[in-house]
């Protein structure tokens, strides 16, 4: 599919750069409050939600986008708000945030940050993919550690969970005005309670039976050591898997920025990229073969 048509935008002034604040609320409502929390905490001059039932369904965001200038600033909680996967992240990045010289900051995660697409390194970059693979894991691991979690409670005859703070009709009915498009604030006011009550309670009764999880400070503890340049095996070998596998995609699905990629680096680079590959696929054959 062709990239779409962007207009460039005369470019605010640094002391005109706004900062606008974009939540994608879901129909199951968890880390609202968190995401709503961290955005009105961050200097925002405003903060769009949207009420989204696919990935694809964004016509806020879009609208958005469309109406910021180059230095601007969109801000986010964490890069599921706007990506599901790695790929679709640098995808947003390269097709509609950079032409038009748009920021991308992130609050919270292992990608937590200011980004500019613009405006980085080939390290900075890199780095920020492999933040992003990391950040893609962790979730599938969350994923599956949440999902033992739940299997492990049922077997043992456990729900889990706190009373939730609203009944179930009360929470039926937030939840079907939610589906029809209709904001948090509203909700919130038709039952009579406040908009943190509702956020917590829908969030109480989405959350799953507890399932602990080390990753974050394990990866977030790996990315540091990594840009401090005192990887240990088990990071290297991190680092060198997510170089293959981003250098594998980018060549597959986007050649014309690998190249554009390759092409910025230093023969000293492209021989350690080219060395990282050539470990991980080595690596990867070993373990199909064991």
């Amino acid at each position: 599919m062709n990239a779409p048509t962007v207009t460039a935008t005369k470019p605010h002034s640094p002391a005109n750069a706004i900062r606008i604040g974009y939540a994608r609320v879901s129909t199951r409502a968890q880390d609202h409050l968190s995401q709503m929390q961290a955005l009105e905490g961050a200097h925002c001059r405003e903060i769009v939600e949207e009420t989204a039932s696919t990935r694809k369904d964004r016509p806020k965001l879009r609208a958005t986008i469309e109406r910021m200038h180059a230095g601007d600033t969109l801000v986010i909680y964490k890069p599921d708000r706007i990506a599901r996967s790695m790929k679709e992240l640098l995808v947003f990045l390269e097709d509609e945030l950079a032409p038009r010289g748009i920021n991308l900051e992130i609050l919270s995660g292992i990608c937590a940050g200011l980004h500019r697409p613009n405006g980085q390194t080939i390290a900075d970059k890199m780095l920020f993919m492999v933040a992003a693979m990391a950040a893609e894991m962790e979730r599938d691991l969350i994923s599956e550690r949440t999902l033992d979690g739940l299997a492990a409670a049922r077997a043992h005859g456990r729900t889990g969970g706190r009373p939730p703070a609203l009944d179930a009709d009360k929470l039926a009915a937030a939840r079907a005005r939610q589906a029809r498009g209709e904001s948090i604030t509203a909700i919130a006011k038709h039952l009579g309670v406040g908009r943190s009550t509702l956020y917590r309670a829908l969030e109480e009764e989405d959350r799953p039976a507890a399932a602990t999880t080390t990753a974050a400070p394990m990866v977030e503890a790996a990315v540091t050591k990594q840009a401090a340049r005192m990887p240990s095996k088990a990071e290297d070998e991190a680092c060198d898997a997510a170089t293959y596998a981003m250098a594998t995609a980018l060549q597959e699905r986007r050649p014309a920025a690998y190249r554009a990629i390759v092409d910025d680096l230093t023969p000293a680079e492209r021989d350690q990229v080219s060395q990282a590959c050539v470990r991980a696929a080595a690596r990867r054959d070993r373990d199909q073969k064991g």
